[in-house]
């Protein structure tokens, strides 16, 4: 949940003044298009469980991310599993 507010200070602040006019469907949908920080409510027990897990595990959970950045990483620089099957004259 802490991660649904971390862009609220970098909104300038006359986007914050004209926020009814630029996102009107804010109030439509039960947000409080004033509330600064913005609120987003209490997270269900599960997701509040995932987060305290995260917590702490923090230093898993870098090292998984960092390995399959690695692994996305490698897959977008290398050929296509197409060109493999087809071989290079496929492309």
């Amino acid at each position: 949940m802490e991660a649904l507010g971390r862009w609220a200070p970098f909104v300038p602040p006359d986007v914050r003044r004209d926020i009814h006019k630029i996102a009107p469907m804010l109030s439509r949908l039960g947000y409080d298009a004033d509330a600064y920080p913005p609120t987003y409510g209490q997270a269900d027990a599960l997701v509040a469980n995932n987060t305290l897990l995260v917590k702490q595990n923090q230093e898993f959970y870098q090292r998984k991310a960092q390995y399959l950045f690695q692994q996305a990483t490698k897959m977008a620089l290398s050929p296509s599993l197409e060109q493999h099957e087809n071989g290079p004259e496929a492309s």
